[in-house]
């Protein structure tokens, strides 16, 4: 989180880092999205080359591991420094 961060204070947020091992990180295995006023989890579905819910019985995040959802993109998205 540290690099992605700094390349996004300093260059292109698009950019990442390969080839680099990144022992002990957890990965979202979805993507999440505004959906009135929430945050939903959603899964591209290459088929239909759209957005579907990850769990369809229960799309709303309100946490992930303890921290409230709104706090968790707060801190995980890079600040826009110089970024484009």
């Amino acid at each position: 989180m540290f690099l992605t961060k700094t390349i996004g204070e300093i260059g292109d947020r698009h950019s990442g880092i390969r080839n680099y091992p990144l022992e002990n990180n957890l990965y979202l295995p979805f993507v999440t999205a505004p959906l009135e006023d929430k945050v939903v989890a959603v899964n591209f579905n290459r088929e239909s080359r759209s957005y579907v819910p990850y769990y369809a019985n229960y799309p709303y995040l309100k946490s992930i591991n303890g921290i409230e959802i709104v706090e968790f993109i707060k801190d995980a998205q890079p600040e826009e420094i110089k970024a484009p």
